[in-house]
């Protein structure tokens, strides 16, 4: 198998440094090689000092386009060479380019697979954050780009490959989070987020010869498993999967041996209910302390933030499965989610919930008797554990603010835009 990786992400996503990092990460194998698209605009300040720094960079000024494949955005055509792309792949390199246009990225897929069979196009989405204006701005002027016609029309760009994202996730096989800003010391080194996806893009795909897209099952229900911080976004997921009905997905409830809080859903099983009198014994609840006495091997149980214990009821589980029927469950233990991986193999559906919201508002969100310092180490920590465990999602949702709207409106819905698009992709069989 011959690989090439094609970028796509927003103005200040870090492609430059992410393209720095996938080459600083050669090895036997894997030994990437940057390929710069051809473009008729000017280089920007930012781009000819790199290039007077003598750093290669991903486009190349050109009079008159002569690749095969051309695309144009905001009055700016950009061509890409694919027989380069194949001739380079072709001599045991695997070339990288940056492609920011949809249509460009699937035509590029299509191409190189009907050219030569033996090509995978591994197609990653690069996310920083959400484009906010002032922030773009200052940051464009730091970067010595004084033009602020041009910087606006970069920052609607931006918005706008951010929502293409969202439209298409499905035709991405991977995404890079490039969340966290290190000094500059920490950023030459090897240990960032950053460096480790793409040693698990390497290792696990690249120098195993394996296709992405064979990870998926396209004949069976889906289980989807849904993972995050408590405070990042998988509350709304569940709420819009019941807001669908049942038409792409049932809710699978969980037991937790903690109280019922004001803002769980159905979903829950809670050992004790809220009431108008106050908390009182929940019968549905016991009923399953029983069945689980009598049954231990039929329930999946984990213990979250070492306090209250989750269970699932395997047995139901396999039952709507096997009708047909697909189902979303929320899980934050990895464990856990190893073990329905392992049981239901390519049925799994891994989806990370990524949540860009403040601390304050994170303490706000996580309400209830339980909120204390360790729900914001939880937050700080989760995308840790996200990437130590990065092939194991298959697909990134996320939960940010924009500039649609009120912030937690465009968030949640956002994220439930996010998520009904995954269900019609699996449910077309794109995917």
């Amino acid at each position: 198998m011959k690989y090439i990786i094609a970028l796509m992400g927003p103005s200040q996503s870090g492609k430059s440094f992410v393209i720095k990092k996938i080459i600083s990460n050669k090895c036997n194998g894997f030994n990437p090689k940057l390929v710069a698209k051809q473009a008729t605009r000017n280089l920007r300040t930012e781009e000819k000092a790199a290039l007077a720094r003598g750093e290669d960079i991903d486009v190349e000024h050109v009079n008159t386009i002569t690749a095969d494949l051309v695309y144009q955005t905001y009055g700016q055509r950009t061509g890409i060479e694919i027989s380069k792309l194949i001739a380079i792949a072709n001599d045991n390199k695997v070339p990288v380019v940056v492609v920011n246009d949809i249509m460009a990225m699937a035509k590029l897929k299509k191409e190189c697979k009907k050219r030569d069979n033996d090509i995978c196009v591994i197609s990653i989405f690069l996310f920083r954050k959400i484009p906010v204006k002032e922030e773009y701005f200052a940051e464009s002027r730091k970067r010595g780009n004084v033009d602020d016609k041009e910087t606006e029309q970069r920052f609607d760009k931006a918005k706008t490959v951010y929502r293409i994202y969202i439209e298409n996730m499905h035709m991405f096989d991977f995404v890079m989070l490039n969340t966290i800003n290190y000094d500059e010391n920490d950023r030459n080194n090897g240990n960032t987020i950053v460096d480790y996806q793409i040693r698990a893009i390497r290792d696990n795909i690249i120098l195993k010869g394996v296709c992405p897209r064979e990870r998926c099952d396209k004949d069976k229900p889906v289980l989807y498993i849904i993972s995050g911080n408590g405070a990042s976004g998988k509350d709304e997921l569940i709420e819009a999967t019941y807001a669908m009905g049942k038409l792409y997905a049932d809710v699978l409830p969980k037991y937790t041996s903690r109280n019922q809080k004001a803002d769980d859903g159905p979903e829950l099983i809670c050992k004790m209910n809220i009431s108008e009198h106050g908390l009182i014994e929940n019968p549905t609840y016991n009923e399953y302390i029983l069945l689980r006495k009598k049954y231990p091997n039929r329930f999946l149980t984990y213990i979250a933030n070492k306090k209250y214990e989750y269970s699932i009821d395997m047995q139901n589980l396999r039952q709507y499965l096997k009708l047909g029927k697909s189902l979303v469950v929320a899980v934050s233990d990895i464990p856990t989610i190893k073990k329905l991986i392992e049981e239901f193999k390519n049925q799994a559906v891994t989806i990370y919930c990524n949540s860009q919201i403040s601390q304050e508002e994170f303490m706000q969100k996580s309400s209830g008797d339980d909120v204390d310092l360790a729900k914001v180490s939880e937050m700080n920590n989760k995308i840790y554990e996200f990437i130590d465990n990065y092939m194991m999602f298959r697909h990134v949702v996320i939960y940010a603010e924009n500039e649609l709207g009120h912030a937690s409106d465009s968030r949640q819905e956002e994220l439930i835009d996010q998520l009904f698009r995954l269900f019609r992709a699996y449910e077309e069989k794109w995917i």
